[in-house]
């Protein structure tokens, strides 16, 4: 939970151009980096106005979801959640 704090608070105080940097580098989105349109998605989510909102949603899903956003379950996981 502390990476997704860290990232939250680097949104607020950082700004949104530079949180979205450090977001899209993770290694997760290396095939979505490579797509094509992959810049203009950028430019779609650089509109973004409020950014206090924004860190909530992204704070809110994290509690609800134990996970940071954009980070799936393993196989293992998700088995684990199903058969308890």
């Amino acid at each position: 939970m502390l990476l997704i704090n860290q990232e939250l608070s680097s949104l607020v105080s950082c700004g949104l151009e530079c949180f979205l940097e450090t977001w899209y580098s993770a290694k997760m989105w290396t095939s979505l980096r490579e797509h094509p349109k992959f810049n203009s998605v950028v430019r779609t989510r650089s509109k973004h106005k409020d950014i206090k909102a924004l860190a909530k949603v992204l704070a809110d899903s994290r509690r609800e979801t134990k996970a940071p956003v954009g980070r799936l379950e393993t196989l293992e996981e998700a088995s684990t959640h199903r058969c308890r």
